[in-house]
Parts: C-alpha cells; sequence; structure tokens
C-alpha cells in the first residue's frame, strides 16, 4: 500500500510529459486534468489489485521481468540516439565505445 501514492505520481508525470500537458502538483485540478486523472486512475488500479487474490510478490516478480525485459532493447535505443551528432549535435556522446561499455553491464544477467 505504501507504494500506491508513488507509482501513482511516477506514472501521472511520465504520462503528462509524454503528451505534453502539465504536470506539477503545485497545480489546481481544473489546471491540471490529465494529469490528476492520471494520479486517480492508477491509485484506484493499485488498490483494486489488492482485491485480485494474486500474491503480491509474484506481482512484483512479474514487473521485475517485464521490466528486465523492456529495459535492454531501450537502453540499446538511447545509446544509439546518444551516439548519433545530428539528433544530438554538440551533446553527442564523444566516445562510442564508452557509451556502449558504460550501458552493457545493465543488459547482462547476473547467475
Amino acid at each position: 500500500m505504501l507504494a500506491i501514492p508513488v507509482l501513482a505520481g511516477s506514472a501521472a508525470y511520465g504520462v503528462a510529459e509524454a503528451f505534453g500537458w502539465r504536470a506539477t502538483l503545485e497545480a489546481r485540478a481544473p489546471d491540471a486534468v490529465g494529469f490528476y486523472t492520471i494520479i486517480a486512475a492508477a491509485t484506484v488500479i493499485g488498490f483494486g489489485l489488492g482485491f485480485t487474490g494474486i500474491d503480491s510478490i509474484h506481482m512484483l516478480v512479474w514487473s521485475a521481468v517485464l521490466n528486465g525485459i523492456v529495459a535492454v532493447p531501450i537502453m540499446a535505443t538511447m545509446m544509439v540516439i546518444v551516439a548519433n551528432s545530428k539528433l544530438m549535435g554538440r551533446f553527442e556522446a564523444k566516445s562510442r565505445l564508452i557509451v556502449w561499455v558504460g550501458s552493457a553491464p545493465g543488459s547482462w544477467h547476473w547467475p
């Protein structure tokens, strides 16, 4: 139960930023409808998951598995973007080797 507000807030910030909505807890609800709607929906969904009968540890394990599957292509895409001078301009990674060596350990599975 402790994680529900944190996850709802982070989901709301992520979705609001992706859609270009106003994303701040300082705004009143009429000024940031989408942001507060995501917070409310994520809170209700998180609360509702507690009544599904699914073991919370299994939910944690499967969310970690999903995160591990999704993280590798996201990191690879980010590294390709960072190494592209046309996209990054003066912020391009100077050494492609450093970029890939820096992200590779995250994709390895340690037994």
